[in-house]
């Protein structure tokens, strides 16, 4: 249906700008205030006995692997898995 009347899935749309947004914002200088507060780490360390609760990081390291820091840097790589990120997202919705 959506291709014969092109229209874009808003969260698949949504996806993928997080995903751009992400590697924009990795992609700053430390000393960037934004790029210090998404890679902030409270000072003990741990997080909650609760469920975690799910943060970019941890999505972004699903998808580009455990050095998603430096492959976000590589903006040829990380526009490649930008594609990758927003399909798995969607199957997963599809599954729920």
């Amino acid at each position: 249906m959506r291709s014969r009347t092109k229209l874009i899935d808003i969260l698949t749309r949504i996806d993928v700008q997080k995903w751009r947004w992400a590697g924009h914002l990795l992609r700053h200088p430390i000393n960037k205030w934004s790029k210090q507060v998404t890679l902030w780490q409270p000072r003990d360390g741990k997080r909650g006995r609760r469920r975690q609760v799910r943060r970019w990081e941890d999505d972004s390291k699903l998808a580009a692997g455990p050095f998603w820091l430096r492959v976000a840097r590589d903006r040829i790589h990380w526009k490649e898995l930008e594609e990758a990120y927003a399909k798995r997202h969607t199957e997963l919705r599809d599954l729920l």
